[in-house]
């Protein structure tokens, strides 16, 4: 593979405007799920971080409202550009340097780390923020969310005793298959 091609692919990513759009959306809703968490539950010490973070905040509309616009979020960034490439004629160009399967390598590594990124960072932002509010103590076995975490489901031992490495294992899930949605964008395109 041609590491030219990819970098350029990569920058151009990077460089794309949609995807800070794409980050500041994810951002802004998490923002919106801590503000609401916080304004019902305060910060008196009896809620802890793993129940404010959004990834497993399932009272509040907030997180079906993320996880609803999870595909768009992924995608946009720079998932489309494969098809504006083919309809200006910039595929043709970049073709001419290197080969076509070079070229479709280097955008589906730029659409994959794009889509991650675009995924993962309103999910980070959100923890770290929830971090600096709430304790990181282990759940409580008789509060609402640990009903949704039984020893059948992922990782019930991390959720239980490392509440943190829980949520960045989610995290780091939920940014692999962004990255798959984002190059599936690129396929139908």
């Amino acid at each position: 593979m041609d590491v030219k091609s990819i970098r350029f692919e990569i920058e151009r990513a990077m460089r794309s405007i949609w995807i800070y759009i794409s980050i500041l959306i994810g951002v802004f809703i998490g923002t919106l799920d801590l503000c609401l968490f916080h304004s019902i539950y305060k910060t008196d010490g009896t809620s802890s971080l793993i129940q404010a973070w959004i990834g497993t905040d399932y009272k509040f509309a907030y997180n079906s409202l993320f996880y609803i616009l999870f595909p768009i979020i992924a995608c946009m960034p720079y998932a489309g550009t494969y098809y504006s490439d083919m309809n200006n004629g910039y595929d043709k160009n970049i073709c001419i340097r290197s080969t076509r399967i070079q070229y479709m390598c280097s955008k589906m590594i730029a659409v994959y780390l794009s889509s991650f990124i675009a995924v993962t960072v309103p999910l980070l932002f959100n923890l770290f923020l929830a971090a600096g509010f709430y304790p990181n103590n282990s759940p409580e076995r008789l509060t609402f969310m640990v009903a949704g975490v039984i020893d059948c489901n992922m990782f019930p031992y991390l959720f239980q005793c490392h509440p943190v490495i829980y949520c960045l294992i989610y995290i780091l899930i939920d940014g692999i298959m962004g990255g798959l949605l984002g190059m599936v964008a690129v396929c139908i395109s």
